[in-house]
């Protein structure tokens, strides 16, 4: 069966948006809160009960979320389209006698069987009927899914066999198609919520530990060349262990010239500490035990013995806090106004943070107070395309997928069925959105849309006419930000009509 149209992806992911967030007091919009609390979205399945005759077709509710169509396909059409077909596929025929691509329509059909140009002439016949059916009803509801065909049937008794609204005469088809449709929304309350605000403070220890992270960086690995000097926790050790379970040496427990931060918590519990107190040369059985979740289950809840010889002691010396250090690390002169900077930066990211959480609060309360069903199928297309957008990704970076799921200890199903709530949460969410957008009647003008390809394209650091020509042209291109902009514009309404308390 042909392809049908399928819903658009989604690009406004929900619980997560990001952007300026200006306050309304709820008491403000509490009329306008009441009247918008049982809005229906207007993209939705027929509600007429049985099937009602269209241009050619029939359409029936079955549910809120399937319909049914039935498409008469007239007899010279279908013959119309065998001729198509047979003009396509032609070529593929060789009969002796007969030259590649000359074979008459007839003794090819005497061959092969009568009906052997069938399939093509229904792909050919029912795209193009099913595709006027899909711009007749597109403002009726939104289908969600490719048509499955449920019934074929040839007239061969005007009487018996013709659709009572459709008729139809003798040779003439009668197709039966069934697809998904997005069921109706009706939205909850979305404006006049006052929810606690989410805050995130700043203390003494946060940028303590900012700029200790920052002499982190710049350290130094000086070798020690005391011969009495004994390894401490924070050295880097170069040494070789050999490790054994019950006297016998097991695979992947040897090494030579290893680097260890003491400290670091890189071994098992209890193996670093046992390091220190070292000096070069000297020699230590290390002994442990093995976790008993440890991941190489032959290893796990074992005793151990590791023989470890000491090459060579490194000390880290972190850089001074001082003002040599900050005018290295920045643009300032004293500690004291890198270290104001440290803090203005880390406040920033702070309130930033709190903004990013307190609307996903307000967008999850959004999305609580609406219930619908969602088609399954809408939130598999969404998942698939984040998978393909991430595997795109990981190629870059020369990680082929499935040693991604490898290193993640999952599979392609698994990882699908892990992320399913959320992008559920998305997909709902940006149905609402949409419903959002039609109840409050918010539009997106061109000079608006213009304004918006200037910005993604000074993002991409390319031209506007490269940019809409990534997008199929102008025309096309100032197109496919409308729908986005206005599920932006929904949010925004909500941030605007909604507030928060200290």
């Amino acid at each position: 069966m042909s392809k049908s149209k399928t819903a658009t992806k989604a690009e406004t992911k929900a619980p997560k948006e990001k952007g300026a967030d200006k306050k309304t007091k709820a008491d403000t919009k509490a009329t306008k809160a009441d009247t918008k609390a049982k809005t229906t979205a207007t993209t939705k399945a027929p509600k007429e009960a049985g099937a009602v005759l269209k241009n050619g077709y029939t359409v029936e509710s079955l549910s809120e979320s399937k319909v049914k169509f039935v498409l008469l396909i007239l007899k010279d059409e279908f013959t119309k389209a065998e001729q198509e077909a047979y003009n396509k596929t032609k070529h593929k025929y060789k009969l002796q006698g007969f030259r590649p691509g000359k074979v008459p329509m007839r003794v090819i059909q005497n061959t092969y069987g009568s009906d052997v140009f069938f399939d093509d002439a229904m792909d050919i016949v029912f795209t193009k009927k099913y595709r006027e059916i899909l711009d007749a009803e597109e403002s009726n509801f939104e289908i969600v899914s490719r048509p499955s065909l449920t019934k074929l049937d040839q007239i061969k008794n005007v009487e018996k066999d013709a659709n009572k609204l459709l008729g139809g005469s003798i040779g003439d088809l009668l197709v039966q198609v069934e697809v998904e449709v997005m069921p109706p929304i009706t939205l909850g309350k979305y404006t006049g919520f006052t929810l606690s605000k989410i805050k995130h403070k700043v203390s003494e220890k946060d940028v303590a530990d900012a700029v200790e992270q920052e002499r982190e960086k710049h350290k130094r690995e000086v070798e020690v060349t005391d011969t009495k000097r004994k390894s401490k926790t924070g050295d880097i050790l170069t040494f070789d262990f050999a490790g054994s379970v019950d006297g016998v040496l097991f695979e992947g427990g040897s090494a030579e010239q290893f680097r260890l931060e003491l400290g670091s918590k890189q071994f098992i519990p209890g193996f670093e500490e046992q390091l220190v107190g070292l000096a070069v040369g000297e020699q230590k059985d290390v002994n442990v035990t093995f976790p008993t979740d440890y991941q190489a289950e032959h290893l796990a809840g074992k005793d151990a013995v590791f023989k470890c010889k000491v090459h060579k002691i490194e000390e880290v010396i972190l850089p001074k806090a001082d003002d040599e250090f900050a005018k290295d690390v920045s643009e300032f002169k004293t500690f004291k106004e890198y270290k104001a900077d440290v803090k203005a930066k880390l406040e920033k990211a702070a309130k930033e943070k709190e903004e990013a959480e307190n609307n996903d609060a307000l967008y999850k309360k959004v999305l609580e107070n609406t219930k619908f069903e969602l088609p399954k199928m809408l939130v598999d297309e969404y998942s698939n395309m984040m998978l393909h957008d991430m595997q795109m990704q990981l190629t870059n970076m020369g990680i082929p997928i499935e040693r991604y799921f490898e290193m993640m200890g999952t599979t392609r199903e698994g990882y699908l069925q892990g992320r399913y709530k959320q992008d559920e949460a998305t997909v709902k969410f940006r149905k609402i959105l949409e419903a959002i957008v039609e109840a409050e009647k918010i539009t997106v003008t061109d000079k608006e849309l213009t304004e918006i390809a200037k910005k993604r394209a000074a993002e991409q650091n390319i031209s506007v006419d490269e940019f809409l020509d990534t997008r199929g042209g102008k025309e096309n291109g100032l197109q496919s930000l409308r729908k986005p902009a206005a599920l932006e514009k929904a949010m925004k309404f909500i941030r605007d009509n909604n507030s928060f308390k200290d």
